[in-house]
């Protein structure tokens, strides 16, 4: 799916994604040690989201789809002592 102006929540959703990734990719390249923990995938990842140029970003985010998460409150207080579970973007990074 791409983006295409008849779907009223295409351009929103790439907008998220867009500023989402430009975030990530910031966060992974000024804080590699703690962008695992932020971004809610592992070091290898967060490696390779640092790598990715603006075109690459803007290629995922126009994917159709949320390229995030948000988990729910229940879910965050089960996981507090436990590492995140992989995000959508996670897989996304091996397009």
């Amino acid at each position: 799916m791409s983006v295409n102006d008849q779907d009223p929540f295409t351009h929103d959703i790439y907008m998220l994604n867009k500023n989402a990734l430009h975030l990530a990719r910031e966060i992974a390249r000024s804080e590699p040690l703690k962008s695992p923990a932020y971004l809610g995938v592992n070091v290898f990842e967060a490696r390779r989201i640092a790598e990715l140029s603006t075109e690459q970003l803007d290629k995922i985010a126009r994917c159709g789809r949320l390229v995030y998460s948000i988990p729910s409150l229940s879910e965050s207080i089960k996981q507090e002592h436990m590492s995140l579970p992989p995000t959508p973007l996670a897989s996304m990074l091996s397009m």
